[in-house]
């Protein structure tokens, strides 16, 4: 029963906080879809007052997303029956029998089959517990041991061995062809993990073996009836790899793979010669720089990567509410470099598609896709990452973990910054992950899991403060889990404890969101809503954020954000003094000091001016923010940038390079 859970959230919505009706429109938003009719009756009730509207709207977003939420989990659920009941079923009629082993085995095959990620532990135990003797002999079990001692990656040998004997007592067994041909591929791709460089020659023979059984046995195993879409496309996928590992064309194997598999799913074969024919256009060229490719790869490159459209559209066209062929096109403008829009149209429709894959995807999905195509060395530069992960970020779709997308760049970041560590300590991107993993912690507070993540990354980021009140929030409830060990954990509480001052958020910073570097040709550019033209700064890259646009240079440790106002929002020079007032009043991150607080200091080049100065108490890096507002055309510009972490001999000349920038705007036709 839904309707308890829902009571309370929509009586925040009616008469709670701000930050409580925030986090109430979050919970309802990411609730499951069974609580849809709950929430749609608690809203009609609440009327047109009291958040009855902001209720109604909530409606009128999940019900198309719940529905097809619900659909795609159903679909998953059919998939995970069919590979359940007719694994059980297939031991019953073709295993091997002997009552010493035949409960646990059962167990283990619906484990394995039914698989969750709650279930790892559960199938660790009962792997331990069966512990197959050498001579017994059904394929099936030996097959769950073989993929569990794997997954626990704990001894090779042991897993090889398994491995084996699967694969010799399914050639003599009576299984389905599905299971057998499975058993082969999965031994196929393990081998190819291995070094054999000193190995027995049995098992390069058997892996032969295996590679010739697979493809025989592809069109029977297709066509099983009532066989789940995605163990099919995996089983492909897996085919095809192992095939193309060992030297085989891929045209060659997707030729022969081909008819069956369309016969059996038209649009789901497709798709498959598509992503393959994408993967062969990506072998002619190779994973290097452009000059490093031969005119023999190019050409090819181009003629596979124009079959793999064909095939990809007309699957997609097939079956829109198939993610697969929307994601792989990404591959395949990837390698066209028809345009970003012809990138963003696609990655549209594979969300359309399916909402919930970045979580649930088995092979690639369209926002890791996403991503990489935005990579520095293709079509994007740090700033897109960045911009694309706030936008995922603002989603608040914890359901599906699209917010994770930004965690996902801010790790690539700190990888690359050479110190992670203060990195991660940055209070510009403590704003970032606050804001993935905040919303989350606050829209459920019962949720342990969610308040140690919480409590975690305020660790990580040096937010003391707030991770020792999250700690002392949780009390219990709180998930070591979450961090590397148990001891982390303990260090983490007590070092939050003892670090926790009093002071102070963090200061208000603008977004770093998208687009190409400037360079010294780049014309003027015009910002948002506006007829407003600045200059960029050579060197400095430039990105549309929050209706304006942002500029950051190469170092990342100067960021200015400019914004025409709406036009009923002007500011004069006698509104200097009230403005200081309200940014003195501000609270300020608890990592900093004033060094000088927010005050308006003349400059006849601006109608307000307002400076602060901070210093970071750890190292002593001094950070100056400016709030800068000028007139332009009857309209208010506002810009706002941060220094910090120069020696004092570098703050002037970069300081300059940003007023500049600020100088620099104009009416279009006007001179600055």
């Amino acid at each position: 029963d839904w309707a308890p859970k829902v009571a309370p959230k929509m009586a925040m919505l009616a008469s709670g906080t701000p930050e409580e009706k925030e986090a109430a429109t979050d919970w309802l938003m990411n609730s499951d879809p069974e609580a849809l009719p709950a929430i749609e009756t608690a809203a009609a009730a609440m009327g047109e007052a009291s958040g009855g509207a902001v209720a109604k709207r909530i409606v009128q977003t999940l019900r198309p997303l719940a529905a097809k939420r619900a659909a795609l989990e159903a679909r998953r659920r059919d998939d995970e029956t069919w590979n359940l009941r007719e694994g059980l079923e297939s031991f019953e009629k073709f295993g091997v029998k002997d009552p010493k082993w035949d409960e646990r085995a059962r167990t283990a095959l619906t484990h394995l089959f039914s698989r969750t990620k709650s279930d790892n532990e559960a199938e660790l135990a009962i792997l331990d517990a069966l512990n197959v003797s050498p001579d017994y002999k059904d394929p099936l079990v030996w097959y769950v041991y073989a993929r569990r001692s794997e997954m626990s990656k704990k001894d090779l040998n042991r897993t090889l061995a398994a491995y084996l004997n699967t694969t010799a007592y399914f050639h003599a067994g009576k299984y389905p062809a599905f299971r057998k041909c499975n058993a082969y591929a999965n031994y196929v791709r393990f081998v190819g993990t291995l070094d054999l460089s000193k190995s027995s020659p049995v098992i390069r023979d058997r892996e032969a073996q295996c590679a010739k059984e697979m493809l025989a046995l592809w069109p029977e195993a297709v066509a099983e009836p009532g066989a789940s879409r995605k163990l099919i496309r995996d089983l492909a996928d897996l085919i095809l790899a192992g095939e193309a590992r060992l030297g085989t064309d891929r045209a060659k194997v997707i030729d022969e793979m081909l008819p069956p598999y369309e016969k059996a799913f038209p649009s789901d074969a497709l798709t498959f010669a598509g992503a393959s024919y994408t993967h062969y256009a990506w072998d002619a060229r190779g994973s290097g720089f452009a000059d490093t490719v031969t005119p023999e790869g190019w050409k090819q490159f181009a003629e596979r990567l124009k079959i793999a459209e064909k095939l990809l559209t007309t699957a997609y066209d097939r079956d829109p509410t198939d993610a697969v062929a929307a994601t792989e096109m990404l591959s395949v403008e990837l390698g066209q470099s028809q345009g970003r829009d012809v990138m963003e149209k696609w990655f549209k429709r594979a969300v359309d598609a399916d909402p919930t894959h970045y979580s649930n995807a088995s092979v690639v999905d369209a926002y890791s896709a996403k991503l990489y195509y935005l990579q520095d060395r293709w079509n994007g530069s740090v700033l897109d990452r960045l911009a694309f992960g706030r936008e995922c970020a603002a989603t608040r779709d914890y359901r599906d973990r699209i917010p994770e997308v930004l965690m996902e760049v801010l790790r690539e970041l700190a990888d690359q910054s050479g110190d992670a560590n203060g990195y991660w300590r940055n209070p510009v991107v403590w704003t970032d992950v606050s804001s993935v993993v905040r919303p989350q912690a606050m829209a459920d507070p019962v949720d342990a899991w969610a308040g140690s993540r919480y409590a975690y990354w305020a660790w990580k980021c040096g937010e003391w403060k707030l991770a020792d009140e999250q700690f002392k929030r949780l009390g219990d409830r709180a998930v070591p889990a979450v961090w590397t060990n148990k001891a982390e954990f303990d260090s983490a509480r007590a070092e939050s404890a003892l670090k926790a001052v009093s002071a102070i958020v963090p200061p208000p910073v603008a977004g770093l969101p998208s687009r190409a570097a400037a360079a010294p040709s780049v014309p003027r550019i015009t910002l948002p809503n506006s007829e407003i033209e600045v200059t960029p700064i050579a060197g400095w890259e430039s990105a549309e954020s929050n209706g304006g646009l942002s500029f950051l240079t190469a170092d990342r440790l100067t960021m200015v954000y400019l914004k025409m106002l709406p036009p009923e929002e002007t500011v004069a020079e006698a509104s200097a003094p009230a403005m200081q007032a309200a940014e003195r009043a501000k609270p300020i991150n608890e990592r900093f000091r004033y060094l000088s607080e927010p005050t308006a200091e003349p400059d006849d080049r601006f109608t307000v001016k307002i400076h602060a100065r901070m210093q970071i108490k750890e190292n002593n890096q001094v950070w100056d923010q400016y709030y800068i507002y000028r007139t332009l055309g009857g309209r208010t510009l506002k810009a706002q940038f941060t220094l910090g972490g120069f020696p004092g001999a570098k703050l002037q000349p970069v300081q300059a390079a940003a007023e500049r920038l600020i100088m620099s705007a104009a009416v279009h036709g006007e001179k600055p």
